[in-house]
């Protein structure tokens, strides 16, 4: 490896190595003439071919096109002595890698965060035609006020040039790569397969099938519950779906998979077959209890929502408004309190949300089920409501036409009254 600390590349003059990877090495460059600071990346490979030169000039100035406040920038690329560099924005808090190293386990809201942030980065760049290919915690970044910046789109494939000329045929961090990136295909959907790989081991310390050293442990990820006892089952069921063998059998694209992770540590469920036609999932009840956290304004919101859902139905039925069902549907329920008596229907369903799920079939399965439950139980509720509120809607009409009715034939009475008094 050339140690380049001191040497000047383009405007900058490397300070300090701060990185090093597979193909590249990464450098604290200080510009010769403002004294600001730049991350340089030196990559290790030489160009000294004209298609390949054009062809990394080419493929620069579509990164340095990207414009987002979640994506670190690139500000400048050159070969110098038939070596590429690019030059980007330095963030000062470092990686995500260094400030939580490997074997360490977060909180799921602050896995959240980091995931909402770094999914909106790679939303936009898959919007822009391009495949990150190396998503991992070492390229997310820390800018200012806590920021995370997603970095490191020297590995960027773009799809519709075919992408920059590596020596390398397969690119990228074994430990977060998806299967068809290790046979040489990455997709879209690639990236989301890494994005779930990096909260697999946030959640517990571990990637989920290879070592830091891109060693094999497993054929397949080992459940998240065997590692995280009381992990809450619609969480686990949504990084096995981002981590699913088959492209597509993940989220319809990554935003899709953030959002699921989002609403699943908030404690609800979604239903995985329609985010193939959505990038949004459908809001049903929770599996099982979410994880402890500061959520009391959101369940209270789902409670205002179905309250607001089942008014609404009473009021339409009043005014013989057709569909109202299918609107009521796709609102969220509300989660059934844990003090509450349990009675035979809720016996009934214990089995089903205390079954030990260890395959990908039977979390679908099980939030299927669970789905399907809530749905008929909510049902019920507005069924039962509708039907004790009907004898009052029946009988007010009457009782208001018959005194209509009482008080026209006293009104007429009073003129005839009145009339036959004066004549």
């Amino acid at each position: 490896m050339t140690n380049w600390i001191g040497e000047q590349l383009g405007s900058y003059r490397l300070v300090d190595l701060i990185g090093q990877g597979s193909f590249a090495d990464v450098y604290v460059g200080e510009h010769l003439q403002y004294g600001s600071y730049a991350a340089i990346k030196v990559l290790q490979v030489q160009l000294d071919d004209s298609i390949a030169i054009e062809q990394f000039h080419a493929e620069t100035r579509t990164l340095a096109k990207l414009t987002h406040p979640h994506v670190i920038c690139l500000l400048d690329a050159g070969i110098q002595n038939t070596i590429p560099f690019l030059v980007m924005d330095y963030a000062a808090g470092g990686t995500l890698r260094q400030r939580h190293p490997g074997g360490t386990m977060l909180p799921l809201p602050r896995i959240v965060s980091y995931i909402q942030q770094i999914a909106d980065a790679l939303q936009y760049a898959h919007e822009q035609k391009l495949i990150h290919r190396d998503v991992k915690p070492g390229n997310m970044f820390v800018g200012q006020h806590g920021t995370i910046l997603l970095g490191d789109f020297g590995l960027a494939l773009n799809v519709q040039s075919g992408g920059i000329a590596m020596p390398h045929e397969v690119a990228g961090s074994v430990p977060y790569m998806a299967p068809e990136q290790l046979a040489g295909q990455p997709c879209y959907a690639s990236d989301q397969y890494a994005l779930a790989a990096v909260v697999y081991e946030w959640l517990c310390g571990m990637p989920p099938l290879f070592d830091y050293n891109g060693q094999p442990m497993h054929a397949a990820p080992l459940p998240l519950h065997e590692r995280v006892p009381g992990i809450a089952p619609i969480v686990e069921e949504v990084v096995l779906i981002g981590l699913a063998a088959d492209p597509i059998d993940r989220f319809a694209n990554v935003r899709a998979f953030a959002t699921a992770l989002e609403l699943a540590e908030k404690g609800y469920s979604f239903d995985y077959r329609l985010l193939a036609r959505s990038a949004e999932p459908v809001l049903t009840i929770a599996t099982t209890d979410p994880i402890v956290t500061e959520q009391t304004t959101s369940e209270d919101q789902a409670v205002t929502l179905v309250a607001s859902a089942e008014m609404s139905s009473l009021v339409a039925k009043t005014f013989q408004v057709a569909a109202v069902e299918s609107a009521i549907s796709t609102l969220p329920a509300a989660k059934p309190s844990t003090n509450k008596e349990p009675n035979t229907e809720e016996e009934e369903k214990r089995p089903i949300q205390e079954k030990s799920i260890t395959s990908r079939a039977a979390h679908q399965e099980h939030a299927r089920i669970t789905a399907k439950l809530a749905y008929e139980e909510r049902r019920s509720m507005t069924r039962s409501i509708t039907l004790e509120e009907e004898p009052d809607k029946q009988s007010s009409p009457v009782l208001s036409g018959l005194i209509f009715i009482i008080l026209v034939l006293i009104i007429i009475g009073g003129i005839f009254a009145a009339f036959h008094l004066f004549m």
